[in-house]
């Protein structure tokens, strides 16, 4: 028995069912408007100010060094040990030349006398009168030899002239890396603000999405909370980011021996190098670090001191 009017019913109820199932799927799909581009995250610049914080002048890595190394207090006193130190680099002051003393004493007196003698019937008289006394004398004393011991005290006076000088350039040194730390330290924390600022955003957007959401009642009203708690933490470690970026700055001010209050705005960013070798860091240590250099013999009569600095420990395996 057929049914010519079933088959052709369910053949057009299979052509109906074919063309409504690719519709919801198509639906699903996010449609981009003709003519627009699909926008890419960009990473903003390390240089660039935060929101919330106030303009102030530009300062760049190398004139924080340079005001650092004019007015920084530990330079200027390490300077001035160094002159010191060259100054005192004499034959004099090791005892090699002839010690001259000389001694001038002039005396200026004024006296009233009065003389009475049995030979005279009246006494004698003198008011105001002067006397002037000059009394000059000069020894000199020289020592020709004491064991080499003069010779020993002015090689002790160069070699401490050289060890002020590498200690002045130890100083300058631990300055400038001072200074470069607290200043990548100020770019670091002013980086950290601009991140919260984004979180801001992101959580000011999600407040108005769950409101909306709460308004057309497909959400509910503990997501809105949510949303706010969230934000408001996050406005709470903006402040306490703003502080940590005032302390950094402050920190730079006085190793830069300015006022500490006076406000800048970092110019350079923070460049990672990848491409280190560790062999060849430790050699450039050992040859140029003044704290690992082995010192001169204080004198030819003296044994020779050992080196200041250990070699690097060999990194342990694991």
């Amino acid at each position: 028995m057929q049914f010519p009017s079933s088959s052709r019913y369910f053949q057009h109820l299979g052509a109906w069912l074919l063309l409504a199932l690719p519709l919801p799927v198509l639906a699903q799909q996010p449609t981009t408007p003709a003519g627009r581009p699909t926008l890419q995250p960009t990473a903003k610049p390390q240089t660039e100010k935060p929101e919330t914080v106030a303009p102030a002048a530009p300062l760049t890595l190398a004139e924080a060094i340079r005001i650092g190394l004019e007015n920084n207090y530990n330079i200027r006193l390490a300077r001035t040990d160094e002159q010191i130190a060259e100054n005192n680099v004499t034959r004099g002051n090791a005892g090699q030349l002839p010690t001259v003393n000389g001694n001038l004493t002039r005396n200026f007196n004024r006296n009233n006398v009065r003389q009475e003698s049995s030979s005279r019937p009246e006494p004698s008289t003198a008011s105001n009168a002067l006397s002037n006394q000059l009394n000059a004398n000069v020894a000199a004393t020289w020592t020709v030899f004491d064991g080499f011991g003069m010779f020993i005290a002015y090689d002790r006076l160069k070699a401490l002239n050289q060890s002020q000088q590498q200690l002045t350039r130890a100083t300058l040194e631990e300055t400038v890396a001072d200074i470069t730390s607290a200043y990548f330290a100020v770019v670091r924390e002013s980086g950290k603000i601009k991140s919260i600022e984004e979180a801001l955003k992101i959580g000011q957007a999600r407040i108005d999405l769950t409101q909306a959401r709460v308004d057309v009642g497909v959400s509910a009203k503990v997501e809105v909370l949510t949303a706010r708690v969230d934000f408001n933490a996050d406005r709470s470690a903006l402040i306490q980011q703003q502080e940590a970026l005032a302390t950094a700055k402050i920190n730079l001010n006085n190793l830069l021996g300015r006022s500490a209050r006076l406000n800048f705005q970092p110019a350079d960013s923070i460049v990672v190098a990848r491409n280190l070798d560790r062999d060849a860091v430790a050699q450039a240590i050992q040859q140029n670090n003044p704290a690992c250099k082995t010192p001169a013999p204080i004198s030819k009569w003296l044994p020779t001191t050992g080196s200041w600095c250990a070699p690097p420990a060999s990194p342990r395996s694991v």
